[in-house]
C-alpha cells in the first residue's frame, strides 16, 4: 500500500510541470498578438517551433506516466508531428531532430 502512495505522489511533480508548460505556452500565444509582433511567415514558424518544443516536452514527461502501448502511440504522434513540421518549415530541422532523438531515447529507456 505504501508503494502505491509513493507512485501517486511521484506523479504530482510531472503533472504540475505539464500544466506549467501548457500554461506558459498558451499565455505566450495569447499575449503575442497583443504586442503586435506577429508577421505572417515568421509568426507561423515561431508558432510551429514553440508548439514542437512544447509537444516534445509534454511527450517526454508523459513517457514517465504511461507505459506499454501508450508509449508507442505517443512516439508515433511525435514522429508524425516532426515530419509535418519539417515539411512546412525545413529550417527547423536542426532544432526538431535533437528533440525527437531525446524523446525516442527517453521512450526506449523507459520501456
Amino acid at each position: 500500500m505504501t508503494n502505491l502512495n509513493q507512485v501517486r505522489r511521484s506523479r504530482w511533480p510531472l503533472i504540475i510541470a505539464l500544466l506549467l508548460i501548457l500554461g506558459v505556452v498558451i499565455g505566450f500565444h495569447l499575449l503575442m498578438p497583443l504586442f503586435g509582433v506577429t508577421l505572417a511567415i515568421t509568426g507561423a514558424m515561431w508558432g510551429i517551433l514553440v508548439a514542437s518544443v512544447t509537444i516534445f516536452c509534454v511527450l517526454i514527461l508523459l513517457f514517465f506516466i504511461f507505459s506499454g502501448g501508450a508509449i508507442i502511440a505517443l512516439g508515433v504522434f511525435g514522429f508524425v508531428w516532426v515530419v509535418i513540421a519539417l515539411i512546412l518549415f525545413p529550417i527547423l530541422f536542426p532544432l526538431l531532430i535533437p528533440l525527437f532523438i531525446i524523446m525516442c531515447l527517453v521512450g526506449l529507456f523507459r520501456k
